[in-house]
């Protein structure tokens, strides 16, 4: 009786199993996934490898090749460059208002090859951002030996964004040279090792040009007056930067200011080193707000030194360290320490602490 038991609870068993398999079988396959919808031109769902130019009726030029092989390529017409990332040599020249946008600084490589610069702009107005301009060497004479990086030229304009101009060389101006009404804005860009023979080791300005920095740094800059910036005849106006580690090996170790209107606010000068005015040498008008000089050095003005023709204004500026002196006017020094008020021109410096 229990092994006739057994036997019918395994054929129930069996042909349960049967059914289940049946019903398996009958059930219909499962619908084949749709392929995603890829666009092989969609920057959004492919590979960015190359180089565009759209002009402002979207027409496309590949610019590729150009900045492959470092053609001199010139752009008359407004538009925009769209440069994938990469290591690419660059020597164009633009004369309408053109953007270059980059995907990043640290991807998107303008290299001049030590071999010429990098960016040339004779009209208009050149955007840039998202890139590092590297490696440009301006050669030859006249304006050919000035701005490694860029030059501009003619009353055009340069505006440079979230980028960085690294390791240029030039006679004058080694990251950029700005001259004849040119005004160069650069916002949240970092100059590192730039060189120039002669003035201003990262920025050059000449005959009413201008420079206007906001929330950059510019550090180890090299050049014989200006180490990090000379302005001749024209305005600068800093804020919200610092100025460190550059060189001059005669005047204005971070600026020489020679017959300009200059600005800097909420500024650190530190480290900078010339034979005259290891941080600023000033010959024209100078206002200095909240500025910050620390380890300053020169045989004379270890901060600042301001020629007897100049005025220089400074208000909740404050002084540490440095060498041999915080201000020189001539061939009166002046040490003051901590945080002060004071006015420096032809009579000497007189100043106050602050808050007092």
């Amino acid at each position: 009786m229990t092994l006739l038991r057994a036997g019918i609870q395994g054929v129930f068993h069996i042909a349960a199993a049967l059914a289940l398999a049946q019903a398996a079988c009958s059930k219909p396959a499962p619908a084949p996934r749709d392929k995603p919808d890829i666009d092989p031109t969609d920057t959004e769902t492919a590979e960015c490898t190359g180089v565009t130019f759209t002009d402002s009726d979207g027409v496309e030029t590949d610019l590729t090749e150009a900045f492959t092989d470092g053609t001199h390529t010139t752009l008359s017409t407004n538009g925009t460059v769209s440069v994938c990332p990469g290591d690419w040599f660059v020597r164009l020249t633009t004369t309408a208002n053109v953007v270059i946008e980059g995907d990043h600084e640290t991807t998107t490589i303008l290299s001049g090859g030590d071999n010429d610069t990098v960016l040339t702009v004779t009209g208009g107005r050149l955007t840039v951002a998202g890139v590092r301009i590297d490696r440009g060497r301006a050669r030859g004479s006249g304006n050919a030996a000035k701005g490694g990086g860029i030059l501009c030229d003619g009353g055009a304009r340069v505006t440079v964004t979230e980028s960085s101009l690294t390791n240029n060389n030039a006679f004058d101006g080694g990251a950029i040279y700005a001259t004849n009404g040119c005004v160069v804005s650069a916002t949240d860009v970092v100059f590192s090792n730039n060189s120039a023979g002669d003035d201003g080791g990262t920025l050059c300005s000449y005959f009413d040009g201008g420079i206007e920095l906001s929330r950059v740094t510019i550090e180890g800059g090299t050049s014989r007056d200006g180490g990090a910036i000379f302005v001749y005849e024209g305005e600068l106006n800093i804020e919200d930067s610092v100025i460190s580690g550059n060189r001059a090996s005669m005047i204005g170790g971070a600026i020489m200011s020679y017959g300009s209107q200059m600005t800097v606010s909420d500024t650190t000068f530190s480290d900078n080193q010339a034979e005259v005015g290891g941080a600023i040498l000033n010959v024209g008008d100078a206002t200095l707000d909240n500025v910050r000089f620390t380890g300053n050095v020169a045989e004379d003005g270890g901060a600042v030194f301001a020629y007897s023709s100049a005025t220089t204004t400074g208000t909740q500026c404050s002084f540490t360290t440095n060498t041999p002196d915080d201000v020189a006017v001539g061939t009166s020094a002046y040490t003051f320490g901590g945080t002060v008020d004071f006015l420096c021109d032809g009579q000497g410096c007189a100043w106050d602490p602050a808050g007092r």
